[in-house]
């Protein structure tokens, strides 16, 4: 993922297949972080966390619904694989705090 990625809310569409449609798709964004090191060994000294993106809303094109809560957990964890794999299907937008 690009580095200038602001942590939080994210919305990415996801290609479905099986319905044929894009799926509008929010997701809370967490960027890796690096536990710290030793100066001068190096040794670590906490852990280090991947970047995770955790699917919060899902809804059909043109639809008020959020249909995530109803989704299979293998179509959820599917979207959220794709998501950190920054797959070709995804179009994304960043939101920032006004």
């Amino acid at each position: 993922m690009p580095n200038h990625l602001s942590e939080g809310l994210v919305l990415r569409h996801w290609e479905c297949e099986e319905l044929g449609v894009d799926l509008e798709c929010w997701f809370v964004y967490e960027a890796e972080e690096l536990g710290s090191r030793e100066a001068g060994t190096g040794l670590q000294l906490e852990p280090d966390y991947p970047e995770t993106w955790t699917l919060c809303h899902v809804y059909l094109p043109g639809s008020n619904l959020d249909i995530a809560a109803v989704m299979s957990p293998r179509v959820v964890e599917a979207i959220e694989e794709d998501a950190v794999r920054d797959g070709d299907g995804w179009r994304m937008w960043e939101f920032e705090d006004n």
